[in-house]
């Protein structure tokens, strides 16, 4: 299985930075109707659009098809990252630095039973995320390399 979903990056990660994306994620899983991949799309400058979504899924369909990678029916799934996207690397935090997120660390906070954070992403230096409690303003210093978990939690008002 694993084989099969880093050919499937390997082959389609050129091809959809040459349409101007990033492939955030690349899901290759079983369901209950067959087998599904799933492909999360970004881009630095603008959102994800549908039409983004359709014009890429066309191509990686086709290139799917000439190439015979896949031998077996599948469904193709691709979208944006949505309203509360993952943040993975370090350049995450810093495209969203005055965001709201909500940080899971692996193991409690040093001296607390703390484990789950929310606040805004102030800063990002040296491996450390800083992060203001929305709360109480109080400033977590939270490790890169301590985070388990971490996305946007933006507040929506309706």
């Amino acid at each position: 299985m694993m084989e099969l979903r880093d050919k499937l990056e390997t082959a389609l990660r050129p091809l959809i930075e040459r349409e101007g994306f990033e492939l955030l994620e690349l899901e290759w899983r079983p369901g209950p109707n067959g087998w599904t991949l799933q492909l999360v799309l970004d881009h630095d400058t603008k959102p994800i659009t549908l039409s983004d979504c359709e014009e890429v899924s066309r191509r990686v369909e086709a290139h799917l098809d000439q190439s015979g990678l896949i031998e077996r029916h599948y469904s193709l799934e691709v979208s944006s990252p949505g309203l509360r996207r993952v943040l993975r690397k370090e350049k995450d935090y810093h495209r969203f630095l005055g965001e709201r997120a909500k940080i899971e660390l692996k193991n409690p906070f040093p001296g607390t039973n703390q484990r789950v954070f929310r606040g805004t992403l102030e800063a990002v230096a040296e491996g450390f995320v800083l992060l203001v409690d929305d709360d109480n303003q109080r400033r977590w210093s939270l490790a890169l390399s301590e985070i388990a978990k971490a996305n946007l939690d933006p507040e929506i008002n309706v």
